[in-house]
């Protein structure tokens, strides 16, 4: 179903041209991000990696942010263990990531061309995943970050391997439905969705369900949806108690509970069940196994209470109307 009053037009490919918007990335989510780009730079370093994401580092050495070139300095750890926050923090960023690029292989597999990542981050799929050459990827998120990524790694001589269009939006309140159709976007074809983990944590409740309203308007049968089905709070504990065995010491000050609401809302998988479609939920207990990489009994105990952490993936079927 399109949204309604919705006029879909193509637009370029990137923020030239677009509507300039008085907004910024607010600096926790900046920092959150290039955290993220720190840690799958180190798991892109380990023997055997799940994922190859050189470009991480390029991004945070560019930025020269302290707490993420702090983690960065770290390096991957010489003799890895359960107790190590490091190695545990590396561990958990290269799982979910690879998570996250193989359900965009599984859904391009099975004929989508159109990937829209909501809260792209610093994320850089566009340039190291193989894409089908008539598939176009768009990335919703604060216009500074998206801004930043396309100049540090225009600079570098990196070029996107897909069609990349930039939706820039600071809030899930924004027009960026609106802003996906004029940049190209079809709702009359299938979609895969992909939400950045933790996004549930990160938006009041409201504002969850005004995603997933907008989500399901846009979505086409057979669309495909992969995002944290929960919000991701274990306890009401403070940071620095739960950081304490987890964290380095001089890196403790990145407050991983910085964007979380802890407000009630409606489970994702409950939301998209009651509008057909077909739901599946893993914790990422399950996830980790998968790719051989389980959590171990000498794991500390917040990490533990982590590991019900539960992802989705949901699917809305295609409906077959008898003759």
């Amino acid at each position: 179903m399109a949204i309604l009053g919705a006029t879909c037009t193509k637009a370029g490919d990137s923020l030239d041209g677009q509507p300039e918007k008085a907004v910024t990335s607010p600096a926790h989510k900046y920092q959150f991000d290039l955290i993220a780009a720190a840690l799958r730079a180190l798991e892109s370093r380990r023997g055997h990696p799940l994922i190859d994401d050189p470009l991480a580092e390029v991004l945070v050495t560019a930025a020269n942010e302290p707490l993420s070139s702090a983690f960065l300095a770290t390096g991957f750890p010489e003799n890895p263990s359960a107790a190590d926050g490091t190695f545990l923090l590396i561990n958990a960023s290269g799982i979910f990531t690879r998570y996250g690029d193989d359900f965009i292989a599984a859904e391009l597999g099975s004929g989508t061309r159109q990937v829209v990542q909501f809260v792209a981050g610093l994320d850089t799929r566009a340039y190291r995943l193989p894409w089908p050459a008539d598939a176009v990827l768009y990335e919703v998120d604060h216009p500074h970050t998206l801004e930043f990524r396309s100049r540090v790694l225009r600079e570098h001589g990196t070029a996107a391997s897909v069609t990349q269009r930039l939706i820039p939006a600071a809030t899930t309140a924004d027009p960026w439905a609106e802003d996906l159709c004029v940049a190209g976007f079809d709702p009359e074809q299938p979609t895969a969705w992909l939400i950045a983990p933790l996004i549930m944590a990160g938006l009041p409740g409201q504002a969850q369900d005004l995603l997933f309203e907008r989500i399901i308007e846009l979505s086409a049968p057979g669309s495909a949806i992969c995002s944290d089905a929960n919000i991701f709070l274990p306890s009401t504990e403070t940071w620095d108690s739960l950081a304490e065995p987890v964290v380095p010491e001089d890196i403790r000050a990145a407050n991983f509970w910085m964007l979380t609401y802890p407000d009630s809302r409606m489970p994702p998988a409950d939301w998209l069940t009651g509008h057909g479609w077909a739901t599946d939920v893993q914790t990422a207990a399950e996830i980790a196994a998968h790719y051989d990489r389980p959590f171990t009994d000498d794991v500390p105990d917040i990490v533990k209470q982590h590991t019900q952490w539960q992802f989705l993936r949901a699917k809305l079927p295609h409906v077959h109307y008898p003759e």
